[in-house]
């Protein structure tokens, strides 16, 4: 399992890079986390996708809402998924990774690699 108390987002190791052929091409994203849960009902576990080009700054993919892209406030395991699909306009390398938050508890992915899919589809290359 990977946990975090962090009531700013953090990194999860849900990750991976894709490079786009054209600067018009659209991505993609899906990130479906199993085990996803908050450590109380009281507190939301909060799920956003960052985006990195060519190693370079993040930005959130999350378009600002307060739960961003998924959330849950279950102490029991759930599937959070998370999908988006984004325009880079890039041919450089892309990372996309998870990230997680919660509002005043504990956030955890159970079983994070071993049973967590992600993947990413380039589109109109």
């Amino acid at each position: 399992d990977w946990n975090t108390n962090s009531t700013s987002f953090v990194a999860t190791p849900l990750t991976f890079n894709i490079t786009p052929t054209a600067t018009t091409s659209k991505i993609l994203v899906s990130f479906v986390t199993n085990g996803s849960r908050s450590n109380s009902t009281s507190n939301n576990a909060i799920f956003t996708i960052y985006r990195a080009i060519s190693g370079g700054a993040t930005t959130d993919l999350g378009d600002g809402s307060t739960y961003r892209l998924a959330h849950t406030y279950s102490p029991n395991p759930s599937i959070q998924t998370l999908q988006k699909v984004d325009s880079p306009n890039t041919t450089s390398q892309i990372t996309y990774t998870v990230y997680a938050r919660n509002d005043g508890g504990t956030t955890t992915l159970g079983r994070t690699s071993s049973q967590s899919t992600y993947y990413a589809i380039e589109i109109g290359a």
